[in-house]
């Protein structure tokens, strides 16, 4: 992995995440992009990155093709975890969380 940019998302004194991006060259001419999530509990001094839910066969953003109907899948997973500190696998969790999304991020701002 080639890494092009880091950056500090969120910073407190137990926790910090940042986001991690980079591409990864493949054999022939083209290129993987990566985006990466961390998050760091300082004070259990752990990492969690962004994981599939328990219960969850595909990872977030993955399709899962059907064996019934060759070429049809089901809709993407939009599921996730990191670790315990938070958990959206269901899809109740999802939609509060896409509004509260939706409902501050007018108030986002960079840190000059």
């Amino acid at each position: 992995m080639i890494q092009t940019d880091v950056g500090l998302t969120y910073a407190s004194p137990t926790l910090m995440s940042v986001v991690d991006l980079g591409y990864m060259p493949s054999a022939g001419t083209s290129t993987w992009g990566i985006v990466r999530g961390l998050s760091f509990d300082l004070a259990a001094k752990r990492m969690f990155g962004m994981e599939k839910c328990p219960d969850s066969r595909v990872g977030y953003g993955e399709v899962e093709f059907t064996v019934d109907k060759p070429g049809l899948y089901q809709p993407r997973n939009y599921l996730f975890q990191f670790g315990p500190l938070l958990r959206i696998c269901d899809l109740e969790a999802n939609a509060k969380f896409v509004a509260l999304l939706m409902r501050t991020s007018c108030c986002a701002r960079q840190v000059p």
